[in-house]
């Protein structure tokens, strides 16, 4: 599968999740209540650094009727604030972190939503991974 599918469907997915957050069908548009019509969401400085927010989030926010609020944060303070009551998603990547987060019943459900990819141009290989791994010489 070429990286512009995986892309596609990892964006496809996490449009699905805060839909799925929203606890509503598409075909409600509007909030219940004025308590529900602000989400908060905290994520990593680099998702929200990746310019995927700003791509999906007025999408969302025109189907559900919500306005989502980022706070972009390092992922311990991201689970910090879920704990205190003061985020409703959260886009983090510590595994281990978020299933004691879980565990300790500060969440609702946990999906995982993507994972990293690392591209190595060989034109611009650092020296010490080229120590690391000789057969990388370009």
């Amino acid at each position: 599968m070429s990286r512009q599918k995986l892309s596609i469907i990892s964006i496809v997915i996490f449009a699905l999740i805060l839909v799925r957050c929203s606890g509503k069908s598409s075909n409600e548009n509007a909030p219940e209540t004025a308590e529900r019509s602000d989400i908060i969401l905290a994520t990593t400085t680099s998702t929200q650094d990746s310019g995927l927010l700003d791509l999906l989030l007025p999408i969302f926010q025109e189907n559900n009727g919500y306005l989502v609020k980022t706070v972009a944060v390092g992922t311990g303070k991201a689970l910090k604030m879920a704990e205190e009551g003061n985020a409703d998603v959260l886009l983090v990547h510590a595994p281990a972190a978020e299933k004691e987060l879980m565990e300790a019943g500060f969440g609702k459900e946990r999906f995982l939503l993507m994972h990293n990819d690392f591209v190595i141009d060989r034109r611009v290989i650092p020296l010490r991974l080229l120590v690391l791994f000789p057969q990388m010489k370009p």
